[in-house]
């Protein structure tokens, strides 16, 4: 979940200030959105190089031609692919938020939450962004923790009710010798009494 969206207090700086500074804003936004068409079509003759070099070339060509290292280009070409489709939307992202978005560990929800506001023309903070997905990592964390929790819950339940059964198994084999040994020793115990009555016998 995004947090709010944080709004700047225009009434607390004189009239004419802001305007200023509305129209400074305005203008800033729009630069955003040229950077980061920019770095759309960057990539898109980025593309077109990489397509055109040996394996392992593409690197050593970025790094002596264009100013940036082979990781740059390659968060600017996974960030072109993420706009595909979604170009006109993206465009009012700022490139540091697109990168983000782009990665392949971005949640889901959190990504198609920016795209709507960003549809919208609502303006997004990277700092939004960061600080949903900081969220998003606590609360898997959380959910893997209690996961884990369950399972050592479930483990120990499961240890408990298999030495209970042992237990059991254990008292009814005592009882089953206990109850064997008595009818051996009422089994003697008559055949005793017999042979005394024979010898009784025999003596009359």
């Amino acid at each position: 979940m995004l947090p709010a969206r944080a709004t700047f207090a225009y009434d607390a700086v004189p009239a004419v200030s802001a305007a200023v500074l509305r129209a400074e804003a305005s203008r800033i936004r729009k630069m955003v959105n040229s950077t980061t068409a920019a770095i759309i079509e960057i990539v898109r003759a980025l593309i077109g190089v990489k397509q055109s070099l040996e394996h392992g070339q593409f690197g050593e060509w970025v790094q002596a031609e264009c100013g940036f290292g082979l990781r740059t280009a390659e968060n600017y070409i996974r960030a072109s692919q993420f706009a595909e489709g979604k170009t006109k939307c993206v465009s009012f992202l700022n490139p540091a938020t697109v990168y983000r978005l782009a990665a392949k560990s971005a949640p889901p929800a959190i990504v198609q939450a920016v795209l709507d506001r960003a549809s919208n023309g609502e303006i997004i903070a990277d700092a939004e962004v960061v600080a949903a997905f900081e969220e998003a990592k606590f609360q898997k964390r959380e959910a893997e923790r209690q996961q884990k929790k369950s399972t050592r819950r479930a483990e120990s339940k499961k240890v408990r009710e298999q030495r209970e059964r042992g237990h059991l198994q254990q008292e009814a084999r005592r009882r089953t010798e206990k109850e064997r040994i008595r009818v051996v020793a009422l089994s003697i115990i008559e055949t005793l009494g017999e042979e005394n009555i024979q010898i009784g016998r025999a003596h009359v």
